[in-house]
């Protein structure tokens, strides 16, 4: 997971680590599952402000897998 650090590989802070997967990493929900428990996945995701369509969209899903919110998803309303 380096690479979401660029030069900062010294970073320890697990918050801003939850909001860089989240952001960039393309398996964000299987790298979110492998280092947070649940808990802390709730924690930082009600801390959290998407700030782009992109980054809402993954806020949403994660909200709907986790808090069992039924958010409206636009791009994924054929699923549903």
């Amino acid at each position: 997971m380096e690479h979401l650090f660029w030069n900062d590989y010294k970073a320890k802070d697990k918050k801003a680590l939850f909001f860089k997967i989240l952001q960039y990493e393309k398996e964000y929900y299987k790298k979110l599952k492998e280092n947070f428990s649940d808990e802390e996945i709730k924690k930082y995701l009600s801390e959290y402000k998407p700030f782009n369509k992109y980054h809402r969209k993954r806020y949403l899903i994660l909200k709907n897998l986790f808090f069992n919110e039924k958010a409206d998803i636009k791009e994924l309303s054929w699923i549903m």
